[in-house]
């Protein structure tokens, strides 16, 4: 069987690459024909096509919704990853489905200036400060900032200008402290504490510290029924590092160089055994959003 792996080809870094590679050389050793497949030239559908299969590591949800229309076998499916990669809609998926998320408002869609003050002020009043202003899309903890009170938020909220975003409660208690774990079907399959000792953010790539964890059974539960919620199979789920936990993003393309390393699980041979177990079994679902 064929599985092709379709990369961001105008994006390439150390962890891409990883990633790739890695699934690449577990799709080999599992009996697939793999290869990886940029999408940097305008042949990327008819040389992904063929494939019986699709891992897709990107967020080009155009591309993947036609090779899914064209009978192709794509993990994530296209509607899980356009949910994931917005963040307002990642929070619908999660309020809809009753999982434990802060409370969020994203701003009114706008086609230029910034969002009114009006409307900034109210979003404090309700969520309280310090409050978290985020990008609806955005990865690797850029473009999240925290605003402690009502005047940097306003600072915020014109810098961000007509850009999509939205505004949410702090959780103070896990400032600079989080929990990834790495979801695959209905199992855990690996899981990191990260911490961050000079920033609220706790992403590895903001320069926060990995450390193996062993997420409880609630931990692991919600960031399974997480991934569910946004419609992923496999999915990197952020929980915030507190009891009761609660989720703060579901990342439908996670890097996972940093849990493998951290967790010394096989993340990769993980998804490629799924994906060998369930090729026909997911249903192309016409309506991405």
């Amino acid at each position: 069987m064929k599985l092709k792996i379709v990369v961001n080809g105008f994006y390439r870094t150390r962890h891409t690459a990883y990633q790739a590679e890695r699934l690449c050389e577990e799709g080999i050793a599992c009996g697939f024909r793999s290869s990886i497949v940029p999408n940097d030239a305008p042949d990327a559908f008819e040389r992904a096509k063929d494939a019986d299969a699709v891992i897709f590591l990107d967020k080009d949800v155009a591309l993947a919704d036609r090779l899914a229309g064209a009978g192709v076998a794509v993990f994530n499916p296209p509607r899980a990853i356009a949910i994931a990669d917005d963040k307002a809609l990642t929070f619908n998926a999660l309020e809809k489905a009753g999982i434990a998320t802060p409370e969020t408002l994203s701003a009114p869609v706008i086609y230029s200036g910034s969002v009114g003050r009006e409307f900034v002020r109210k979003a404090g009043e309700r969520l309280g400060y310090p409050l978290i202003v985020k990008a609806r899309h955005g990865s690797l903890g850029e473009q999240v900032f925290k605003a402690d009170d009502g005047e940097a938020a306003e600072s915020i909220a014109r810098a961000f200008g007509s850009t999509p975003h939205l505004y949410q409660k702090y959780v103070a208690a896990s400032s600079g402290r989080s929990l990834r774990l790495y979801v695959v079907g209905d199992r855990v399959e690996g899981a990191m504490r990260l911490s961050n000792m000079s920033d609220f953010r706790s992403n590895a790539y903001q320069h926060g510290s990995a450390a193996p964890v062993e997420p409880t059974a609630e931990q692991a539960d919600l960031a399974v029924r997480a991934a569910r919620a946004v419609g992923a199979v496999f999915a990197g789920v952020d929980l915030f590092d507190v009891d009761p936990p609660s989720v703060i993003e579901v990342n439908s393309n996670a890097y996972f160089e940093a849990i493998e390393r951290a967790s010394g699980q096989n993340i990769a041979r993980a998804i490629i055994h799924y994906i060998s177990d369930h090729i026909g079994s997911i249903p192309y679902d016409k309506e991405i959003l």
